[in-house]
C-alpha cells in the first residue's frame, strides 16, 4: 500500500492503532497526521498495547494530548518528536508515556516553573499555560510521577546532536 506524495505510507507508523485504548489510538493517529501536515515527524513506539491504570481512558488521552501538543508547538519544521508508551512491570504505576522534542535545558527552576498555572514559554500567551498544570493535577490525583530532563537521541540525522527535552509520566 502506498500513500500520497504528501503523506508517505509506512506500516510501522500505524502500529499504535493496535493499542487497546481506542481513544488513545485515535489521538495518536490524528497527532501523527497533524505533525506530518506541519512538516514534522512523530515517531511512536509502543512497548505494550495493553496497560492498566487507575486513570480513565479519557484521562490517559488528556495526558498524552497535553504532552504531544506541547511537543508539536515547541518543535519546528523538519523536527522529529519521539513518543514511547506502554506499561512498566517494574513500577507501581504501570502506564507510562515518554515524549521528547528539541527543546531547552531542563534546569531545576525551569522544571518548577512549567507546572505553574498560566506559565508558558510561547510567544502568544493567550490560551496557553494550562496543560502542564492539568497534567500535574492528574499525576498528583493518582500518585504518579513526572520526570523532565534532557537527552540527545542517537538517530538524529545531523552531525550535531541536538538537545531534546523529555517528559515522562508514569501513572
Amino acid at each position: 500500500m502506498k500513500g500520497t506524495d504528501n503523506e508517505p505510507f509506512c506500516n510501522e507508523s500505524y502500529s499504535f492503532l493496535h493499542i487497546e485504548n481506542k481513544l488513545l489510538a485515535s489521538l495518536l493517529y490524528c497527532k501523527f497526521h497533524e505533525a506530518a501536515s506541519s512538516g514534522k515527524k512523530l515517531m511512536v513506539t509502543v512497548d505494550d498495547y495493553h496497560y492498566e491504570s487507575s486513570c480513565t481512558d479519557t484521562e490517559i488521552v488528556d495526558i498524552a494530548g497535553i504532552l504531544i501538543d506541547n511537543a508539536l508547538e515547541a518543535s519546528g519544521e523538519n523536527d522529529t518528536i519521539y513518543v514511547t508508551l506502554g506499561k512498566r512491570s517494574d513500577s507501581r504505576n504501570p502506564f507510562f508515556i515518554h515524549v521528547a522534542n528539541p527543546g531547552p535545558m531542563a534546569t531545576p527552576s525551569f522544571v518548577h516553573d512549567i507546572f505553574a498555572t498560566r506559565y508558558t514559554t510561547k510567544r502568544n500567551q493567550v490560551g496557553h499555560g494550562l496543560g502542564l498544570s492539568l497534567l500535574k493535577t492528574f499525576v498528583d490525583k493518582y500518585n504518579g510521577s513526572i520526570t523532565v530532563g534532557n537527552t540527545y537521541p542517537d538517530d538524529i540525522a545531523s552531525s550535531e546532536h541536538e538537545q531534546y527535552i523529555f517528559f515522562e509520566v508514569e501513572i
